[in-house]
């Protein structure tokens, strides 16, 4: 994975590393550091119960425990490209010192698990409707043959309703096609029904 594919994602990382990204990328594209074992090392040796920076971690944030945190982003991620992306930035961090583990730990628990976490409690509310759902019965009636020239009106109009926006369907069809036009409380569809 190329890391200038996300490099918007890492900008905060890298602010809060005080790193280049050519420093990123190097450290990041050096196929002696195997994903697995940089994983195993970081959470051994920097974050882990005997890490060299445990005790900062934990002492830092009292509500959150920013250890499990790095330790879980390594251990589950994925696939290996985020557990070296994780792996990575811990263990750049590691040469800069303690406030630099803690700093990067802080930016993914600020701009990743506490927004996800806020965003997961919006919208849980249950969408409901006074309205029932029409069954074909009640909307049989509504629908009504068009004309070509009616078609043509209803397809520029339709298509500022569009989204995402596509292109109308300009065919060169003959005017003999059947054509229905669905008129409903929604948005009107055009649909060509051939014989």
């Amino acid at each position: 994975m190329n890391p200038r594919a996300w490099s918007s994602s890492i900008a905060p990382v890298y602010a809060a590393l005080g790193c280049t990204s050519a420093e990123w990328e190097e450290t990041y594209n050096n196929i002696l550091l195997d994903t697995d074992v940089l994983v195993e090392d970081v959470i051994l040796n920097t974050i882990g119960p005997n890490g060299q920076y445990h005790r900062e971690l934990v002492a830092t944030e009292q509500k959150y425990r920013l250890d499990k945190l790095l330790e879980g982003m390594m251990k589950y991620a994925p696939t290996s490209a985020g557990k070296r992306y994780v792996a990575i930035a811990v263990h750049i961090a590691h040469g800069k010192g303690p406030e630099a583990v803690v700093k990067v730990a802080q930016v993914w628990m600020q701009s990743l698990f506490l927004r996800m976490t806020a965003f997961a409690t919006l919208g849980t509310q249950e969408i409901s409707s006074s309205s029932q759902t029409p069954t074909h019965d009640g909307t049989g009636a509504k629908i009504e043959p068009s004309a070509r020239s009616e078609q043509r009106i209803l397809r520029e109009k339709l298509c500022c309703l569009r989204w995402p926006p596509s292109t109308a369907d300009t065919g060169n069809s003959s005017d003999n096609v059947k054509t229905t036009v669905v008129r409903s409380h929604t948005y009107s569809i055009t649909h060509d029904f051939t014989n």
